[in-house]
């Protein structure tokens, strides 16, 4: 992942506003929540996978 065309990094313009509006739009206080069900289905995941493959596993399994 680069660091190009990332928000922070973007002068203010035309991107930044279309980027700003997109972040806004998707991640508001009221949209977060769809995403609930697929950060708790993922958190266990990782917690099922850690207790399965151990500490010598951690680096392949969180770089998934």
């Amino acid at each position: 992942m680069g660091w190009g065309p990332s928000l922070p990094f973007t002068g203010y313009g035309k991107i930044f506003q279309k980027h700003r509006r997109l972040y806004q739009q998707y991640f508001s206080s009221q949209r977060v929540i769809r995403y609930q069900h697929a950060q708790l289905r993922e958190a266990w995941r990782l917690a099922l996978n850690l207790l399965e493959n151990g500490p010598d596993k951690t680096d392949s399994i969180l770089n998934r």
